[in-house]
């Protein structure tokens, strides 16, 4: 997409959006690139064993607010699908966001400055695995937007946050009060730290393990 005029800013997008899977069902992307994306992938509206593998998303733009897109990777009301192997060098509004899914998996992926944006739903996102991921920076990792709306929230039960690090491999020193949230990380002072922790991707050694 064009780097000029550059970012237009949160709700003002013209609409230079990537891949949009809406009721889609086994599907994938694969080994793809998406330069200066408003939004970046989207999962959506029922859409369920969706695979996401290697997926880069980066800017040449300006930003605006130090944001240079609104949406990276968007899993919302999806379930069953898989996103691994992401690179987000830029800092979108919402980096890896998730609205009412459930039962997916992040993996073996990477960000500049990342947010597990947690989009406020009826139900929250809930019972989603993300493992062995490094957030960058790390100044922002629960940031998460949607509408304030009563009996809305941004998680359900049983967000689980294996070997989730920042900066290489320095823990994350502070979490949300989401229900039920499972963290296990290196040397995590608010969960169970782990020194050298393996399997370093708990869904891959899963897997392995049911052959």
């Amino acid at each position: 997409f064009p780097s000029i005029p550059g970012y237009a800013g949160h709700h003002l997008e013209p609409g230079y959006n990537g891949i949009s899977f809406k009721g889609c069902s086994n599907c994938w992307v694969r080994n793809v690139e998406i330069i200066n994306a408003d939004g970046g992938i989207f999962v959506e509206q029922g859409s369920h064993h969706v695979s996401l593998f290697n997926v880069v998303l980066r800017a040449t733009r300006p930003a605006k607010n130090g944001m240079t897109g609104h949406h990276g990777i968007e899993v919302q009301n999806a379930t069953d699908c898989i996103v691994k192997g992401f690179d987000i060098q830029q800092k979108f509004v919402h980096d890896l966001s998730t609205e009412n899914a459930w039962g997916n998996v992040f993996a073996n992926g990477k960000g500049r400055n990342l947010n597990f944006d947690h989009h406020k739903s009826v139900h929250g996102s809930h019972h989603n695995l993300f493992t062995n991921i490094d957030v960058g920076k790390g100044t922002r990792p629960w940031a998460s937007g949607g509408p304030d709306k009563p009996g809305y929230r941004h998680a359900g039960p049983s967000e689980v946050f294996w070997n989730v690090c920042k900066n290489g491999g320095s823990p994350l020193l502070s979490f949300p009060a989401w229900p039920q949230m499972v963290v296990v990380g290196p040397g995590d002072l608010l969960a169970e730290g782990v020194s050298g922790l393996k399997p370093a991707n708990v869904y891959e050694a899963l897997v392995g393990w049911h052959g």
